[in-house]
Parts: C-alpha cells; sequence; structure tokens
C-alpha cells in the first residue's frame, strides 16, 4: 500500500546523501538524524531506505524508513532518544501528501502534509524555545543561578567529560530520582550512543561539590533554519 502510495503521491527512491542535503536543509527531529538513521541501520541490521519529492526541479522533501517500514528511529526503550514525535525535513512552504501511516507527526509538518488530521491524531504539541525573555525573567534565572554557585553549585558543560564518566553520571542520577521503579538504560548502551552521537550531544551537568545533582542530557540536530533537541 505504501509503495502504491508514494507512487500516486509524486514521492521517488532516494539515497543518504539527498536525504542528509533535505535534512541539513530543512530540519527534522533528532530520531530523524541522518547520523542516527545510519547508526542504528548499522547496529541493527535493519536497511535504510529514503525517499523525497520534487517540484520544479527542486528538493521540497524527504524521509528516511528503517526496515522498509518505521518512519525515523524507534530506540527509546534501550537508548535516550526520544520517539514521541517526528520532524519530518519538508519546505516551509511545500504541501503535499506523505504516504506513510504514523500517529508521530509533528505539528511543525502541519503545513506540509495535507493527508493528516493533525487536531484528531495529534494532540500533543511540539515545545518551541522562545528567540528572548523579558526582562523580569532573564533577571530571576540569573539570580537563581548566582544562588546556587553562592552554595557551592557548579555548571559544567557535558563535552568537559568523557562518554564513561557522563554514563556514570546519568545512571547515579536516574537511580537517585526513581530507584528502582523504573529500569535506567544500561551503561554499555548510554557509552556506545554517546560515542557514536558525540558530536550532537548538548547540555550540561550540575555539581554540588564534586557530587552531580542535575543533568540533561540532550542530543542536538542542527539546520540552516532550525535547532531541534
Amino acid at each position: 500500500m505504501s509503495h502504491f502510495k508514494r507512487m500516486l503521491y509524486g514521492w521517488e527512491k532516494s539515497d543518504a546523501g539527498i536525504y542528509e542535503h533535505c535534512f541539513n536543509r530543512f530540519g527534522g527531529s533528532v530520531n530523524m538524524h541522518p547520523d542516527v538513521i545510519r547508526f542504528f541501520s548499522s547496529r541493527t541490521g535493519h536497511e535504510a531506505t529514503y525517499f523525497h519529492k520534487v517540484k520544479q526541479g527542486g528538493y521540497i522533501a524527504a524521509y528516511a524508513l528503517l526496515d522498509h517500514s518505521r518512519i525515523g528511529v524507534d530506540q527509546w526503550k534501550k537508548f535516550p532518544l526520544s520517539y514521541d514525535e517526528i520532524m519530518v525535513p519538508a519546505a516551509k512552504n511545500a504541501s503535499m501528501c506523505f504516504p506513510e501511516r504514523t500517529n508521530k507527526m509533528s505539528h511543525f509538518n502541519k503545513h506540509n502534509f495535507i493527508n493528516f488530521n493533525f487536531s484528531f491524531a495529534r494532540k500533543n504539541k511540539v515545545c518551541f524555545v522562545k528567540e528572548s525573555y523579558s526582562v523580569k525573567t532573564e533577571k530571576n534565572r540569573r539570580n537563581e543561578y548566582n544562588r546556587f554557585t553562592r552554595a557551592g553549585g557548579r555548571c559544567c558543560d557535558m563535552n568537559q567529560f568523557s562518554p564513561e564518566e557522563l554514563a556514570d553520571y546519568y545512571i547515579f542520577l536516574f537511580k537517585s530520582r526513581f530507584s528502582d521503579s523504573i529500569t535506567c538504560y544500561s551503561r554499555e548502551n548510554l557509552i556506545t550512543l554517546i560515542i557514536a552521537m558525540k558530536r550532537m550531544l548538548f547540555g550540561y551537568i550540575l555539581f554540588v561539590g564534586n557530587e552531580p545533582c542535575a543533568m540533561d542530557l540532550l542530543f542536538m540536530a542542527e539546520s540552516e533554519h532550525i535547532i531541534y533537541f
């Protein structure tokens, strides 16, 4: 059925190079990032297949499938990669029909895919970070940060630490927060992902003395116009 829809809607078989070009130009979610697709395709043995759409001689959208069926990477049970939504690389003002089935489509694609009922199928929306904050908000956050540092706190960029250290900090804080009520990711999987996605790693660790107290492990997908994390 999907093969027929691709033909009907004008989608063409593509390749990794074209997909990466579209992703870098239009943006997309972390679970659709070319590096993430390649890594998990290699790790799982599931073939990555790519499709694109052309209008007036230019690419206007592209997407990737793993194992010929699943859009993007769905490995959230084993790795700290969200699969709450999928943002497909597509030109901002381009409208088309999307040939695959999913209930994870991002509201960022709301004006791209005319055959999706976003109000019914996708009630949750992506969070957009403000480009600026009020003077009062900035002052309040700055005062909070200053109180934290005066109490002996430190804020450290994650890139200062080795993958092994980051995995250990993550597991320590996860178990401190959830105890055994939720199973944490394995140390091996954390280290493997951090090494593979090092250039996408983004976030900070807060310390009080030499002990971590908070950590935000994020992977960031950058494009010409969008930063997604």
